[in-house]
């Protein structure tokens, strides 16, 4: 199954219609070949000033401009990334594909990030003024279905939609190998019955990236995870009454769920699973979203990650491929190839042991091999990240915080 065709199929277009709900935003995927983009392979809703726009002279093609250098940086990155576009509003690319080549860029947006309705107004006029185009006599009408999102929360909304489909993806590819493989010979792929992922196959709790939050949480991260919790909270619509029980009981689930994916990851779950009757008793008594999402961190805080790359996690040789190619950008499909493994096998182990995607488990890497260089050399923090193939100094500290929570300033100062 080629990408495209996976991305058309009903499993992935239900699971991309779900995510453009839930957001509240936007959604489309292009394909990027270099610096050019095909016409959107798909779309789920489009904003009236977008619309209006793209048919004045100069506007579809200032909308590409600022959407294709986004999400070129987003492919290259393997990471969301947020711009404005060139109406002052704001976007955020992804790799529809996490951990593969495949081109294909996910653009959520546009959204505004201001509560103040006179800064979303100046900031198209002054976007129609650069297209040299008088704003229609109505603009407020145009302007009245633009979402309003935290900085914080879409590009995590980005990630959450990119590692589900991925995961959905990979489902799809077991699937499909395993049906080729059992095939007569000679037999057409082309005719093989569409591909539909079984019911234990299928996202958590409403799409809830548990698998994610996990990670986040066993990697220290916690203003990440708590911004999907809060996101998946927010989606839940109805009487306030009503809105209020059915939140309590998605928040035992998410928990739950986010338990259960820590299980699959390998972690310790032990001592949550010990506290969890009492934090059942917890949510009956509250409603606010804020508490919510302290008590399911406080559930889940204790969550820790294994050692990456110790002998039992079977990495050893994963490692030395990934490590040989430092400082570039170590392609999945070379490290496969040299550990003879099939790619979606490692990203599978990577998730199952570490609850790490194969960008991250980089990353990751990285950072050890960073830790060796502070230690054991004078190089300044710049050209240490370089040596490692982070060329900018901040996104290297931003990198290493990230994984070891101090900068490496610190890190050498308090080991060396």
């Amino acid at each position: 199954m080629t990408e495209l065709a996976f991305l058309r199929s009903p499993e992935a277009q239900a699971l991309l219609a779900r995510a453009a709900r839930a957001s509240g935003m936007p959604l489309s995927i292009h394909f990027l070949n270099g610096e050019e983009e095909s016409p959107r392979t798909l779309s789920f809703g489009q904003c009236a000033i977008c619309k209006w726009v793209s048919k004045q002279p100069g506007g579809r093609e200032a909308c590409v401009k600022s959407r294709v250098a986004a999400s070129s940086a987003a492919l290259r990155r393997r990471t969301p990334v947020p711009f404005l576009c060139h109406m002052g509003l704001a976007c955020v690319s992804a790799p529809a594909l996490p951990d593969t080549d495949c081109g294909f860029a996910l653009t959520l947006g546009p959204f505004h990030p201001s509560r103040i309705p006179e800064a979303l107004e100046s900031a198209v006029r002054n976007g129609l003024e650069n297209l040299e185009t008088e704003p229609p006599p109505d603009l407020d009408s145009y302007l009245s279905d633009v979402p309003i999102a935290s900085t914080d929360v879409a590009p995590e909304l980005a990630e959450w939609v990119a590692a589900d489909l991925f995961a959905l993806w990979e489902k799809a590819t077991r699937e499909a190998d395993r049906e080729f493989s059992s095939a007569p010979e000679g037999a057409t792929p082309g005719l093989r019955k569409s591909i539909r992922p079984r019911r234990d196959q299928r996202p958590d709790v409403s799409g809830f990236p548990a698998s994610t939050v996990a990670a986040l949480l066993g990697g220290k991260r916690r203003t990440h995870a708590r911004a999907l919790i809060r996101a998946a909270l927010e989606t839940v619509s109805g009487q306030k009454k009503v809105r209020s029980r059915v939140k309590r009981v998605r928040a035992v689930a998410l928990a739950a769920a986010a338990l259960e994916a820590a299980e699959r990851a390998g972690m310790d779950t032990s001592s949550c699973w010990h506290r969890f009757s009492a934090f059942v008793e917890q949510v009956r008594v509250l409603a606010e979203d804020d508490e919510l999402e302290a008590i399911i961190i406080a559930l889940l805080q204790p969550l820790r990650r294994r050692n990456v790359g110790s002998s039992g996690d079977g990495l050893v040789a994963i490692n030395r491929a990934i490590l040989e190619r430092l400082p570039e950008q170590p392609k999945l499909v070379d490290v496969a190839r040299q550990v003879k493994l099939h790619p979606t096998a490692i990203t599978h182990r990577l998730q199952r042991k570490l609850g790490l995607s194969y960008s991250q488990y980089v990353g990751r890497l990285r950072v050890e091999r960073s830790k060796q260089l502070l230690l054991t050399t004078k190089l300044a923090v710049g050209e240490v990240g370089r040596r490692v193939g982070i060329e900018d100094a901040g996104n290297f500290s931003k990198l290493f915080r990230l994984f070891e929570g101090i900068s490496p300033r610190q890190y050498r100062k308090r080991h060396k």
